[in-house]
């Protein structure tokens, strides 16, 4: 069974909020979506015309991937159970839904899809009958795979007098940095510290303002974490 999380089963669409307050920042990070565990979901779309019954089946499984893997795809049906044009509509339909999300909005990442069995009953079948069974059943299976939200993370290296590093450390803290070594330089320290991009924004501005113009910050891309329950209930209830 996947973990427990908030993640509500919906599609939803990423918040703005003011960073003053503490929460989400208004300069929206690239956040991701993922998932924890293995699922597997079937989904048929029926059409009739007239007497003839048309069907487009797609068995398709899901599976955690390592972080930045992206997305795969594989077909792995057996020879000759469902065409090639097929097969490949079913990719097209995997890779739009992930594009678009399957809860908050954001990209689906780091996970590997294989179509495991497929049908194509009816002499007028369209790719677009498979693609829509390919992209509701990645959806489905992804909500039944623990799905999570990842936020970015950035790597800083501040520099500050003495005298201001214990409140610069206080204030890391408070937006979720974690401090990995304070190194003396003369009358000044630089603190090597990790924290989620969403909660640096305007932090240079607010250093400086603290420092009194005597502290500096460089900051660089440093990866994905999973989001804490905090964070994907934030951006849950800003949606539509």
């Amino acid at each position: 069974m996947p973990p427990d999380n908030p993640l509500s089963p919906l599609r939803k669409t990423p918040p703005r909020a003011d960073p003053d307050s503490g929460r989400i920042s208004v300069r929206q990070p690239a956040y991701r979506e993922t998932i924890l565990a293995p699922a597997q979901s079937e989904y048929r779309h029926v059409a009739r015309n007239r007497a003839t019954e048309h069907v487009a089946s797609v068995l398709l499984a899901v599976f955690p991937s390592a972080r930045g893997a992206g997305l795969t795809f594989a077909d792995e049906t057996i020879a000759g159970s469902l065409p090639r044009k097929f097969a490949s509509a079913v990719e097209e339909g995997v890779r739009a839904a992930a594009a678009c999300g399957v809860v908050t909005g954001h990209p689906v990442v780091d996970v590997a899809v294989s179509l495991l069995d497929g049908e194509a009953r009816g002499k007028d079948l369209h790719a677009d009958a498979f693609q829509l069974a390919g992209s509701t059943a990645f959806e489905r299976a992804c909500l039944d795979a623990g799905p999570v939200i990842l936020e970015p993370f950035v790597a800083l290296e501040i520099v500050v007098p003495q005298a201001h590093a214990g409140d610069v450390v206080r204030g890391l803290e408070a937006r979720r940095g974690v401090v990995a070594r304070v190194i003396p330089r003369g009358h000044a320290v630089m603190i090597v510290a990790r924290a989620p991009l969403g909660m640096t924004f305007d932090y240079v501005s607010r250093l400086r303002g603290l420092t009194h113009g005597r502290g500096t910050a460089t900051m660089v891309p440093d990866g994905y974490e999973i989001a804490p329950r905090s964070v994907v209930e934030q951006l849950l209830a800003h949606v539509d």
